[in-house]
């Protein structure tokens, strides 16, 4: 069922990508490790809500459930942290996508240590 979903929290950047996070992970047999489109479908699949990839970096997501109308808002913090605030209808939109949605619209690209933007 689809219902409006408000969470607050903070991004902390791991300073790995995608890759570099599922490297050690087992993968099922239905998920081809050399196609990079399986790679990410499983990342998400695996961490949903738990890790986020945006811009090329993985982030570990710590947050905390709300609740009411949509609201996307996300501010780089001076340590590289990013808090946010999202709110959705998971009918239209999930989680990860509220999260890119908020951080491109309130920061734009990130630049990280490990990543710049471009």
């Amino acid at each position: 069922m689809s219902e409006t979903e408000t969470w607050t929290g903070v991004l902390v950047s791991t300073g790995l990508t995608v890759e570099q996070v599922m490297n050690d992970i087992e993968f099922p047999e239905y998920y081809d490790r050399t196609n990079q489109g399986d790679v990410y479908d499983f990342f998400a699949d695996m961490f949903y809500g738990n890790k986020v990839e945006v811009n090329g970096i993985v982030y570990d997501v710590q947050k905390e459930n709300l609740d009411d109308e949509d609201i996307f808002q996300a501010k780089l913090l001076d340590d590289g942290k990013i808090n946010f605030t999202v709110q959705y209808y998971n009918g239209a939109c999930g989680f990860d996508e509220a999260i890119k949605k908020a951080v491109t619209d309130c920061i734009g690209q990130v630049n990280t240590p490990n990543h710049e933007a471009g």
